[in-house]
Order: structure tokens, then C-alpha cells, then sequence
């Protein structure tokens, strides 16, 4: 799914179980609030410093778009567990991650 006005696109597999709308959208703030957080403490748009999921080369601004471009996805087709990819029109796969697993 290539998430609209953005260089992004996401791919998904492993569908899970039906989650409910309410625990998906506090997950969507939960990473929004952290995003924010982030880019504060960076100054910017900087890659994630992480030791736990895999971050490959994702950058903040590529984590706000994925995360668009999940809700996006869930809204339109069912709020499932899910794993993703995203992919960058300019950089490649820059990153992995699931939801409700």
C-alpha cells in the first residue's frame, strides 16, 4: 500500500486476530508520542536509536508516515493483528514492525 502524499509504502503479512479500534488507536498515539519525543531530544529527523525491534535505516519522518499509513490501511480494510514492512521511494526498506501479536 503505498500511503498517499508520501514516499512511503507498506507491506503486510501474517494477518492475525481481529483487534478492537480502541487499542489500535491508543497504539497509533503511543508511537506518534514517541516520535515526538524523539525528534525533540534529536533536533530533527534523525534514524532510531534502537536496541529492541529491528530499526534498518528508519528515520523519524518515516515512522510517522508509516504510521499514517497503517491507520489508513485498518481503517479501510479491518483492524487485525498484522505484520509490516516499509519500504522508501528513496532509501528502500527502512524498517519492520507488527501490531497485535
Amino acid at each position: 500500500m503505498k500511503v498517499p502524499n508520501s514516499d512511503i509504502s507498506l507491506t503486510f503479512s501474517n494477518y492475525g486476530a481481529l483487534l478492537y479500534q480502541t487499542d489500535v488507536s491508543l497504539c497509533l498515539l503511543e508511537g506518534m508520542s514517541d516520535l515526538f519525543a524523539m525528534a525533540v531530544r534529536q533536533k530533527g529527523n534523525g534514524f532510531f536509536n534502537s536496541n529492541s525491534a529491528p530499526a534498518f535505516r528508519l528515520k523519524a519522518g518515516h515512522a510517522v508516515n508509516a504510521l499514517r499509513g497503517l491507520g489508513l490501511f485498518m481503517s479501510m480494510y479491518g483492524y487485525y493483528g498484522v505484520d509490516f514492512d516499509i519500504f522508501s521511494d528513496q532509501d528502500g526498506h527502512v524498517g519492520v514492525g507488527l501490531v497485535g501479536k
